[in-house]
């Protein structure tokens, strides 16, 4: 089957991916809902991402999501379950995700 990716969020009650999708076959836009189980505030995001891209329910559709965004909403999701807002969770990740200008990358560190 072959579908292009519209849009993708988070549902914070019950936890769930939502991708919204049109199918390029009938030319019709579908909802999907994956429901995120096993996942708590101490969760690895990379890896819940990964395994969710990876998994044979759902790989058809993620496709065109890269991993990082799925990485992404699973960081929004975590910030909920450790009882940050929103905008403290767009926060962190905006400093964990942030290159400094002034930092040289290709000196290696002193150990």
């Amino acid at each position: 089957m072959t579908c292009t990716a519209k849009k993708w969020g988070i549902r914070l009650q019950p936890p769930a991916i939502i991708l919204i999708y049109e199918n390029e076959m009938k030319g019709k836009s579908r909802q999907r809902i994956m429901p995120v189980r096993n996942f708590s505030k101490f969760s690895d995001c990379n890896r819940a991402a990964e395994q969710l891209k990876n998994n044979p329910r759902h790989k058809s559709y993620l496709e065109q999501v890269s991993l990082r965004q799925l990485e992404q909403l699973f960081r929004f999701l975590r910030g909920n379950l450790r009882g940050q807002s929103l905008a403290e969770t767009m926060e962190q990740i905006q400093r964990d995700t942030a290159i400094d200008p002034k930092e040289d990358l290709n000196r290696p560190e002193a150990r």
